[in-house]
Order: C-alpha cells, then structure tokens, then sequence
C-alpha cells in the first residue's frame, strides 16, 4: 500500500507542475464573427503556451460570441479559434498567436470564414504554390472538421512542396487512418487511385528523410491491380534521383525488386535494377536483368545502347578472366 501512496503522490505531483506550466494572472478574451459581421454562437476556443506546449482545456464562449480565458501565463499564445459547425454550410477555423499581457490587453477580433470559403482558399492557394498560406487554410478547416479527414492529403502536399517531410508523412499516415476507418464500417469509400495516389506520395518523402522501412510499406501496400505506370515511373524516380545518387544502391533495389514484382510487363525498373547491380558489382544479376530489358525494349534508345554497352563490358570482362 505504501508504494501505492507514493505513486499517486508522484502522478499528482507531476500533473500540477504540467499545470503551472501556463498558469498565471493574465488572460486574453474577444469576439468572434463572421465575414458579414454576424455573432458566431458558442465558438470554441484552444489555447496553448507556446513555451510550453501546453495549455487549459478548451473553452466554449457565449452565445454573443464573446470568449475568455483567464489565469494564463504572460507570453506568446496559440489560439485555435473554431464555431459548431456541420458541412456542407458552417465555419472553418483560425489560428491567432497572441503575446498575452501581464497588464491587460485589447480584445481580439476574430473572423472565421465559411468552410466551403476556406477550403476554396486553401485549393487556390495551393495551385498558386502559396504552401504556408494553403497550410493555414487547410488546417484551419480541418480543426473545424476534424472528420473530414481527406483533407490531410492536400495538407501533405503543402508541406512537401516546402520540404517539410516529416509533416507531410504524419497527414498523410491522418489520411490512411481515415480510408482505413471507412474500409473497417462498410461506408461507401472514395476511388481507390486516389489512396494509391498518396502512397505514392508518402514513398517520395520517407525516402526523402532515409526512413527506408516506412517507404517499402507504403510501397508494398499497394496492390497490383494499381501499381501502373504512374507508381512505377515514381519509383523508378526515387531510386535515381534519391537512393541512387546517395549511393544507397542496397535499397534502390529492394525498391524496384518491388516493383519488378508487382508489375513485370515495365521493362524501366529491369534496367535501372541492373544499373545498380552492375554498380555493386553483382554482375550475374546485372547480365540478366539487363539482358531483360533489351528483349523487352521495343526502340533502340539511349538506355538501350548504355544496356548494350554494359553488357559488352561484362562479357569482355568474363573472358579475360577465363
């Protein structure tokens, strides 16, 4: 019992230093409206220290619109600022970092846009190449929306285009989880070439950040019923422009042993996959897999001659050596 108590005690005592963490005498409250003006009723608002990460639980405002948290700490505030809402009609979200003021401060005036406004911004901004602009959009709605979890897929996209690949890969894992969710109910699910597509997706950025066992799995999870031209010239495009020129010659290959397997009609992967073996010096492989694509190649093209050339070498070679 005695070690029971002290367990207890410690949780206790742990949870109040989270709490002190943000708490303090200050506070921040204002109004929020829509775009014509309008009280927006009841908003909910979330606010985290950004010291800290931390912050009191979410607070629901009035009916007039109005919202106050109070016994916050001085300092640099993150409100996530969202409305009770329903699609197709409704409000996305904002997000407003504060400094919040030991000796008070003017009240904040937030308007929230409709959803189908946001997301519209969010698409256009995007499509202009706007990333951090569409980001703020798109999460903004899906903080309104949070089932609405096919919007992950654009936020991915934003945050790649930027480089930013660990962030891309944790909405595009949000997404999965979702088309996961539906498969497991029996709802109806959206065109499967679209989860492909994001496969594919994801595969370009786990590669990016050298996470090699989360790429295969993405890679291996599509079937082959949908690993057509468009997965297979995506691989083909992270070995040679990633893998490749890292020398992670071990992977490249993995990488189109994949894709050999799952779509043996595509003569490309048979070259690039005896390019590698051939740079690695396993040169039984590369005789056969180049010797592959120049039977399955139908022009004499640049990668045909350097098929060709390769495979003059290595028969020279095995001569001399005999």
């Amino acid at each position: 019992m005695r070690w029971v108590v002290v367990l207890l005690i410690t949780v206790a005592s742990s949870a109040m230093v989270g709490a002190q963490e943000y708490k303090g005498r200050a506070k921040v409250k204002g109004k929020v409206k829509s775009a014509e003006g309008e009280n927006i009723k009841d908003p909910m608002v979330k606010a985290v220290f950004l010291e800290t990460g931390t912050g009191p639980e979410t607070k629901k405002g009035k009916g007039n619109g109005n919202f106050e948290i109070k016994n916050l700490k001085p300092g640099m505030w993150k409100l996530t600022i969202v409305a009770p809402t329903s699609p197709p009609v409704g409000f996305g979200g904002v997000f407003v970092e504060v400094e919040v003021m030991q000796n008070g401060m003017e009240d904040l005036q937030v308007t929230l846009p409709t959803l189908q406004g946001q997301l519209t911004a969010g698409q256009d901004q995007l499509k202009a190449g706007n990333y951090t602009d569409a980001r703020n959009s798109l999460l903004g709605l899906l903080a309104a929306l949070p089932m609405q979890w096919n919007v992950n897929q654009l936020i991915a996209t934003a945050y790649q285009e930027e480089g930013m690949h660990e962030e891309a890969l944790m909405h595009i894992d949000a997404y999965l989880a979702g088309v996961a969710a539906e498969q497991a109910s029996g709802a109806a699910l959206p065109n499967p070439r679209n989860e492909t597509n994001v496969r594919i997706q994801a595969l370009d950025s786990a590669a990016q950040i050298g996470d090699y066992e989360r790429m295969n799995a993405y890679l291996n999870a599509i079937g082959p019923r949908m690993f057509g031209r468009p997965v297979v010239t995506t691989v083909i495009g992270v070995a040679v422009n990633t893998l490749i020129p890292a020398e992670n010659f071990d992977e490249a290959i993995a990488l189109l042993s994949v894709a050999i397997e799952k779509s043996p009609t595509s003569a490309a992967p048979y070259f690039r996959r005896g390019m590698a073996y051939w740079r690695t010096e396993q040169n039984d492989a590369a005789v056969a897999d180049l010797e592959k694509f120049v039977g399955m190649s139908m022009t004499e093209n640049a990668e045909v001659i350097q098929a060709k050339d390769v495979l003059e070498d290595l028969a020279l070679a095995g001569g001399a050596q005999q």
